[in-house]
């Protein structure tokens, strides 16, 4: 698809090409990289104001981004973000860490190399861990003034369509979308629909 826009893709902390992490990197990486990492690229690059595309913790990141930097976010394209975290999706993350050494590790190492371990196991326990279990950003939803789609699908091994109705319920600027037929990629599963959505907000 050809948006018109200047695209920057970036990996974030720990992952493909970035840095190794330091060890006072925090469990709660998703505030980190919204509140302090995405801005510090930002301004890096002097790029001022943004339009912003996320999927999974990327699409949590963009939301939190938009709530907290309303003047520099012109638009949020959301991909199966959670804004809570639901039975569902620790049951999913337990399912994928049991197998983890068996059969994603070396496939994995493709993309991220000496941090593969690292990443997965950072991600993995941060949302294992029994006082991340009422973790939500309900509050920060509702402070975001840009437009918003949020779309998921209805097969997502992560997360239920609930996480849509909370974005919907808080978040006065959002639309969403529950996809059929559909895991936690749409871009993989249903690029068709999700370039058809992404097209309303360019």
């Amino acid at each position: 698809m050809n948006s018109g826009c200047n695209v920057l893709v970036y990996d974030r902390s720990g992952y493909g090409k970035s840095g190794v992490i330091t060890n006072d990197y925090p469990e709660d990486y998703l505030s980190y990289e919204a509140d302090y990492i995405l801005p510090q690229l930002l301004n890096a690059l002097s790029i001022e104001n943004c339009a912003l595309f996320g999927h999974s913790d990327g699409g949590s990141i963009a939301l939190l981004f938009a709530a907290n930097n309303p003047k520099r976010c012109h638009f949020v394209f959301s991909e199966a973000a959670h804004v809570i975290i639901e039975d569902i999706s620790r049951k999913g993350i337990a399912r994928v860490r049991s197998i983890y050494e068996r059969t994603l590790k070396k496939p994995l190492e493709k993309y991220h190399k000496e941090k593969t371990d690292w990443m997965f196991y950072h991600w993995a326990d941060t949302w294992l861990n029994p006082k991340y279990h009422q973790w939500n950003m309900v509050l920060q939803l509702q402070n975001i003034k840009c437009p918003v789609i949020a779309i998921q699908g209805d097969k997502d091994e992560y997360g239920n369509p609930e996480q849509l109705h909370i974005i919907k319920k808080n978040c006065a600027t959002a639309q969403t979308h529950l996809l059929e037929n559909c895991g936690h990629a749409p871009h993989d599963d249903n690029w068709d629909i999700v370039e058809k959505y992404l097209k309303d907000l360019l």
